[in-house]
C-alpha cells in the first residue's frame, strides 16, 4: 500500500504559521516496522539536489563528468545505517584515522528478519579506501572501548533479558563487527596509505 501525505497548517496567532508533515500509512502488524524506518529515513536523508549551467547535450555531459558516486563499496544491511564516516585524524592525532560509527535501527521483536543481528565487513565497506586496523571505541569516540569500565547494576531480572541476542563481537583480525539490535557501535580505523 502506498503512504498517505496530509499536510498540516495550524495558525498559532497573528502572523505565525506552522507548517508539519505527518505520513500515515496502512500495512500488517509485521510489515509495519520495516515502512516505518523506510520512509522516516526518506524524510530525514532527503537527496541533495545540485544545479551547474550547461549548454550542450545531456549526453556530452554525461561523458565529460561523473554525475553519480558512491563511497561505499558493499551494500549495508538492510538493518544498519551509517551514522557517521569521517576523518579523524585532527581529533585523534594520528595520521590516516578516520571514525566509524555504525547503528543497527530495529529493536528486538520489531521485525522477524530486519530485528536480527547484522554483521558488516569494516575492510570490505569502502570505495577507495583500504582499511588496515580498527580500535573500538566509546559512543563519543574519545577513548578505546578497553578502557572504559562498565558500572555493574543488581537487577531483579537477569541481563541480558531472556530473548536478547548473544553478545555482540567485533574481530580485530578480520575487522568484521556484528551489531545487535538498537546497538550503535564506534570504530577508529586507519586506512592505508
Amino acid at each position: 500500500m502506498r503512504p498517505n501525505l496530509i499536510i498540516i497548517r495550524k495558525r498559532l496567532g497573528l502572523g505565525i504559521t506552522y507548517r508539519g508533515t505527518e505520513r500515515v500509512t496502512f500495512d500488517t502488524i509485521n510489515a509495519s516496522a520495516a515502512l516505518h524506518r523506510t520512509q522516516q529515513e526518506r524524510l530525514t536523508f532527503t537527496p541533495v539536489l545540485t544545479f551547474a549551467p550547461f549548454n550542450g547535450a545531456i549526453t556530452d555531459y554525461i561523458k565529460a563528468h561523473t554525475s553519480t558516486y558512491s563511497g561505499i563499496a558493499t551494500a549495508l544491511p538492510p538493518n544498519v545505517h551509517l551514522l557517521t564516516l569521517a576523518d579523524n585524524t585532527f581529533y585523534a592525532g594520528e595520521p590516516e584515522s578516520i571514525l566509524i560509527r555504525l547503528a543497527h535501527k530495529y529493536e528486538v521483536g520489531e521485525d522477524p528478519e530486519l530485528s536480527k543481528p547484522a554483521t558488516v565487513d569494516l575492510q570490505a565497506l569502502l570505495q577507495n579506501v583500504r582499511v588496515q586496523q580498527c580500535t573500538e571505541m566509546s559512543l563519543s569516540a574519545n577513548q578505546p572501548l578497553s578502557d572504559v569500565s562498565r558500572m555493574k547494576w543488581q537487577t531483579e531480572t537477569p541481563f541480558p533479558p531472556t530473548g536478547m541476542p548473544a553478545p555482540s563481537s567485533f574481530n580485530p583480525k578480520t575487522l568484521e563487527v556484528t551489531l545487535n539490535p538498537m546497538q550503535i557501535r564506534t570504530f577508529d580505523c586507519k586506512r592505508q596509505k
